[in-house]
């Protein structure tokens, strides 16, 4: 339903940039931690990035491009997890706020390698971008209403939140 609004607002020739949790690092810390995707705000899906692609592309969008990030956001989220409730009290995890930190404000070469390494393989965030095409109109509805009624991108497999299910899909970078 989320995509759906989405296409509704979005003008024809408009960009689309969804940016949504990584499978991987993401299943991770699910499986370190229940409170973690429990928590208010939290992450309470987990996306696989080719369905969710042509979930996206089922509504006509062209894909652009894709990429990874903040693949050294992962171990700090996995320590959290791991010794949740605990939080910044732990050693572990306070020293590796510091350096993340200390990465972001000094921004050295080596951690720039580091991601630009790891983000294809770790990276936390998966963003996507698409367009939508300039000749869309609202008659697609009308010639490929299956292509509206898609039910929301798989989650994990018996996960089932206390709190009520959202859309999930985060716009923007």
């Amino acid at each position: 339903k989320a995509l759906i609004e989405i296409n509704r607002v979005l003008k024809p020739g408009g960009t689309l940039a969804v940016s949504v949790p990584s499978f991987f690092p993401e299943w991770i810390c699910w499986l370190l931690s229940s409170a973690y995707h429990e928590m208010p705000g939290g992450h309470l899906r987990i996306f696989r990035g080719k369905k969710l692609k042509q979930e996206i592309e089922h509504l006509e969008f062209s894909f652009q491009k894709r990429h990874r990030a903040h693949s050294l956001h992962v171990p700090y989220w996995w320590l959290k997890c791991l010794f949740w409730g605990q939080g910044e009290t732990n050693s572990l995890i306070a020293r590796y706020h510091d350096f993340l930190v200390w990465d972001l404000m000094h921004k050295p070469r080596i951690t720039r390698w580091m991601e630009t390494f790891l983000d294809p393989l770790l990276g936390k965030s998966v963003a996507m971008y698409f367009c939508k095409p300039k000749n869309w109109s609202k008659t697609s509805r009308v010639l490929f209403p299956e292509r509206f009624s898609k039910k929301q991108p798989d989650t994990l497999p018996n996960h089932k939140p206390k709190k009520a299910q959202y859309p999930g899909l985060k716009a923007g970078i």
